[in-house]
């Protein structure tokens, strides 16, 4: 009889360790704790006007400035076991770990190092991890990026029409659960007419009908949102959220951004440091913007120290993100040819441009798209990938605290 051996069961099974997260959380939570900022503001009320009104939704006056999907897919599924928090909540566990499924595959695909490392680190960014347990839509949303941009990364290889299908619905549904992340099909769009692949008629459709399905709500709602958001949050570009992006980069992804810097030489360290005035015109307003847990951070401790911490510290981040973006650019210039995260990833921070909200936890969409991008050495380089690993669960498990998601 064989002994039963943990660490080899689980090596063998990664979709088992992925599961566990989520698995070790919602038994340690129930899904009970009181509704977090958001849920009770937004997300409750939406999914209850949208009951009320089934199955003839009223898409044009509900109290949320996303897309109407993730709201149906919640009536849907309360209509069959009910409306209590946790049942709702169930179903956006569930999402988040095929989410996750979803990315080691891809990143299995296309034959990255470590994929199970990568899909972990995704997992635990905070804002991914925390409200893979709420009714926020963001992680609905990150589930119809990865599907899609999984099945268009194989459309590449296999010239599949099936893969093209697959991936042209998957854009369909995120720009129905997000609008502004119609960044996805357009990227895809732009990588097609580059690579000439648009002489197909089905790869031209592929990208149109989920460009197409989003100004047809755009022209139904007479705007971007809901009537009911279209003064409060007004279309406006804010190079802002280009300074918080490479923030936050510079907060979760440190170790690589100080790994990339070690390489810098000559010319190109010197015209790195034309991002300090950059970062310094266009400086974070905190409060008003830049809401998360980095800027947060950064409040705090200059208040505690009463130094000028809430100046450099955006500042050295800000620095250390611009190194993490140097290395997604390289990563690019080695690649024979620009991959197809590339281009979503330049036309996410374009359009994201014009998000009025410069929050934090709004750049989920980007983290499966670096750590797609990540240069070679970097991605085989285990000791690195591993340290931001855990830096992002104490990270994770801090913020739920934080918002007394914990039982008291």
């Amino acid at each position: 009889m064989h002994r039963f051996d943990l660490s080899s069961t689980l090596s063998r099974h990664p979709f088992l360790i992925l599961s566990l997260p989520f698995i070790g959380f919602t038994l340690f939570t129930r899904l009970s704790f009181q509704p977090i900022v958001d849920e009770h503001l937004f997300h409750l009320k939406a999914i209850g006007q949208f009951a009320s009104s089934f199955p003839f939704f009223n898409l044009k006056d509900y109290p949320s400035a996303s897309g109407p999907l993730p709201y149906i897919f919640w009536v849907m599924m309360g209509k069959i076991i009910g409306f209590d928090l946790w049942k709702l909540r169930c179903l956006t566990v569930l999402i988040s770990y095929l989410s996750s499924v979803l990315f080691f595959r891809t990143c299995r695909d296309e034959k990255l190092p470590f994929p199970l490392l990568k899909t972990l680190i995704l997992i635990f960014f905070p804002y991914i991890f925390l409200y893979s347990f709420t009714i926020y839509t963001m992680n609905f949303t990150l589930f119809w990026e990865i599907f899609s941009l999984r099945y268009f990364l194989k459309y590449v290889e296999s010239q599949s029409k099936g893969d093209l299908m697959w991936g042209s619905i998957g854009s369909l549904a995120l720009v129905f659960s997000r609008q502004i992340d119609v960044a996805l099909p357009v990227g895809i769009l732009c990588f097609f007419l580059v690579e000439k692949r648009l002489r197909k008629l089905a790869s031209l459709l592929a990208c149109l009908v989920p460009i197409g399905g989003l100004l047809l709500l755009v022209i139904y709602w007479k705007g971007i949102t809901p009537p009911p958001f279209q003064t409060a949050f007004p279309l406006s570009f804010k190079l802002t959220q280009l300074t918080l992006l490479l923030t936050v980069l510079g907060f979760y992804l440190q170790p690589i951004g100080l790994f990339e810097g070690r390489r810098l030489r000559g010319w190109p360290a010197s015209f790195f440091l034309l991002l300090v005035p950059y970062l310094l015109i266009f400086n974070v307003p905190y409060p008003q913007e830049g809401l998360g847990i980095v800027y947060y951070g950064i409040d705090l401790v200059s208040r505690t120290f009463h130094g000028g911490f809430s100046l450099i510290g955006p500042l050295y981040l800000g620095l250390v993100g611009g190194l993490v973006f140097h290395g997604i650019v390289r990563s690019v210039r080695e690649s024979p040819r620009p991959p197809l995260a590339s281009y979503v990833l330049l036309f996410y921070t374009l359009l994201n441009g014009f998000n009025s909200f410069v929050y934090e936890r709004f750049y989920y969409f980007a983290w499966p798209l670096f750590l797609l991008l990540l240069p070679r050495d970097v991605s085989e380089n285990r000791t690195v990938l591993m340290i931001v690993l855990l830096f992002l669960v104490g990270i994770s498990l801090s913020y739920a605290k934080l918002v007394w998601v914990f039982p008291k």
